[in-house]
């Protein structure tokens, strides 16, 4: 995945170039996606182990939901959210004078970021 990335003027003079500056953001964000992937992992295993150890508790496990269903749950929430944004702000602008194509431009664009790549990229590879 390319990124680009801006960074304000007091942020960049932490690192001598932009080269040393994107290998220290791509190894913090190695290590994140490395937790997220040990985190998803341990409660796949704490799963197993529940399920291995029901019978002899004699009561079933209870369904958890894996670290990717959550994901996909609070993705769906962001869509149904983005469309209640969009609609609401789109009448509050044309309420305030603003031209109906005008205001749905700009809550089009306002709306146009995505989420953190790294919620894709882990998503990805479950």
């Amino acid at each position: 995945m390319d990124l680009t990335l801006t960074l304000p003027d007091h942020v960049a003079a932490a690192w001598p170039d932009a080269d040393t500056a994107a290998e220290y953001l791509t190894s913090v964000a190695t290590d994140y996606a490395r937790q997220q992937a040990a985190a998803s992992a341990a409660d796949q295993a704490q799963a197993i182990i529940r399920e291995a150890v029901a019978p002899f508790d004699g009561a079933t496990p209870p369904e958890v939901p894996t670290v990717a269903e959550r994901v996909a749950a609070v993705t769906d929430d962001q869509t149904a959210l983005r469309a209640q944004v969009r609609e609401v702000g789109v009448g509050l602008a044309v309420a305030a004078g603003v031209s109906q194509k005008d205001a749905v431009a700009m809550i089009d664009a306002a709306l146009a970021v995505t989420p953190p790549p790294l919620l894709d990229a882990y998503t990805e590879t479950r």
